[in-house]
């Protein structure tokens, strides 16, 4: 059976296609060009939907099921668009709770029998922090004890008061990563209230917030406890050992750094896109549990699940332009070339395969550079991505060379969900990109997972001496992560980059 995910919430507003419980394709709405800077919200996420059918290579008349998030009541207000998709008009229309579809999302697909399922959303409304318990195809949820229902609301006010969004978890760890937890004890005093909201304004109140760092750096302090103790008490209760975190806090790599310190790395599992777009993936896992037609033992796939153009598509694109590149035979003359640039100190786009479902980069749409180039994070971070100083840069490496340079990368470096330290003996070579307790922003590459990107770190070891890249997003500031060769071309342009390796072409300037 085909189904189809919808997420109706604005935050992942995007479709899912699977088919037998296995994900063919997943793509949020605000990728898609035209909709990235619309005021303008739709009922549906309609060009997700007919653009994950099409990645999926599916018809729309296979879709036998549409599992939707919501009640009841939101779906009847949403049926009517979605029947004037040209789906199946046989296919059944299920809503699926929110809490219900985030813990399947994050447990479904995790290499786990038996877990504990931690969902940590930002904001006071309700739902935004959920503990269940998965065994095998059962869910058990939890009521979160009402003083740990504090975390969300805390930090969004104080990611509020320092100038952030609340869900731009990364923003504030790389933010306290320069300070120093000098307010954890007000933190601690709100700990014991009965009272869910009460507190919160007075906490912004008594810290600081002319000391950003310290402030950042203590709701950090206070996040790692709070979570660690929900996990504990979680683990203990229902005797488990296994820890599936997702949501919003879930893209805090030093929280789940901590997790994986306290627990165990292989403990810990954070999928590939932990926040609200997982939602539609959650959904569709429900339905196919539910109709028990899907496959044993699901992992939550690698991430490279929204649209892949071929090289006469790339080529169309190319002559619409009217634009002079240079055509590869072969994979490998291409990424010679790209590393002869990265070398000499070039910026490189590389879009090859298929689009990243999340917001992480892992490869197939990346900004990559040479670690060893001078001014490196003048270049990207201040003129290329507009972004503040303190963000570290992630360092990609191949699967079976990471332990020659960092100390154990767990599973989670596979999708830049946690940071691992530096090995002593190449603490020098990497000292420039240690943040917090000499880590690294760790991301493995496998030739499973990006053959190219794979093979274009071991050619660069032929250059350097060291098979590392830094890799970084494929977009302009405040602009979503590249999809189409006509947003490569468009942001490749409207950048400082050097070349645009794109399929088997390759564009300089």
């Amino acid at each position: 059976m085909t189904i189809l995910g919808i997420n109706t919430e604005s935050d992942g507003f995007g479709a899912a296609v699977l088919r037998d419980g296995r994900v063919l394709a997943a793509i949020e709405q605000f990728k898609i060009r035209q909709h990235w800077s619309s005021m303008d919200k739709a009922p549906v996420p309609k060009d997700a939907i007919l653009t994950a059918l099409q990645a999926a290579g599916t018809d729309c008349s296979e879709v036998g099921a549409i599992a939707l998030t919501g009640d009841v009541n939101s779906a009847e207000k949403i049926i009517p668009h979605i029947r004037k998709l040209g789906l199946n008009p046989r296919a059944m229309i299920e809503p699926v709770d929110l809490q219900t579809a985030h813990v399947t999302a994050a447990f479904a697909g995790s290499p786990f029998d038996r877990a504990a399922i931690l969902i940590l959303n930002c904001g006071r409304e309700p739902g935004s922090l959920c503990l269940a318990a998965g065994d095998g195809a059962r869910i058990e949820i939890e009521k979160i004890p009402r003083r740990y229902s504090l975390l969300g609301p805390v930090y969004s006010s104080v990611s509020s008061a320092l100038g952030f969004q609340p869900w731009t978890c990364s923003k504030m760890a790389w933010l306290g990563a320069t300070g120093q937890p000098e307010f954890l004890d007000v933190f601690h005093h709100m700990m014991p209230s009965d009272h869910a909201y009460a507190p919160v304004e007075e906490l912004v109140r008594a810290v600081d917030l002319n000391r950003p760092q310290d402030a950042a750096a203590s709701l950090q302090a206070w996040t790692n406890e709070i979570v660690t103790d929900l996990a504990e008490g979680l683990c203990r209760r229902h005797s488990l050992s296994n820890i599936c975190v997702a949501g919003h806090l879930a893209e805090n790599p030093f929280l789940i750094r901590e997790l994986e310190k306290h627990f165990g790395a292989e403990r810990v599992f954070v999928p590939p896109a932990p926040g609200r777009e997982s939602l539609s993936i959650g959904a569709a896992w429900v339905r196919s549990r539910r109709e028990r037609r899907f496959a044993q033992n699901l992992c939550f796939p690698y991430p490279a699940l929204g649209p892949e153009f071929a090289d006469p598509q790339i080529k169309e694109e190319m002559d619409n332009c009217k634009l002079v590149c240079n055509f590869f035979p072969g994979v490998d003359a291409l990424a010679e070339t790209v590393c002869r640039t990265l070398n000499s100190g070039g910026l490189a786009g590389w879009f090859q395969g298929r689009c990243e479902f999340g917001h992480r980069a892992l490869g197939f749409r990346s900004i990559l550079a040479n670690p060893f180039t001078p001014f490196i994070d003048e270049n990207i971070n201040r003129f290329l991505k507009h972004r503040e100083t303190s963000h570290p840069f992630v360092i990609s490496v191949p699967e079976e060379s990471a332990s020659e340079y960092f100390d154990q990368p767990g599973a989670n470096a596979r999708t830049i969900a946690s940071m691992y330290p530096v090995r002593m003996d190449k603490s020098s070579l990497l000292s420039r990109f240690v943040i917090q307790d000499e880590c690294v922003r760790v991301h493995t590459v496998s030739s499973a997972d990006n053959h190219p990107l794979w093979m274009l770190l071991h050619r660069m070891k032929g250059f350097t001496g060291h098979p590392l890249l830094i890799n970084t997003s494929f977009n302009l500031p405040s602009e979503p992560l590249v999809m189409t060769p006509r947003d490569a071309i468009r942001s490749f342009y409207a950048s400082g980059l050097d070349v645009l390796a794109i399929g088997r072409f390759l564009l300089t300037k």
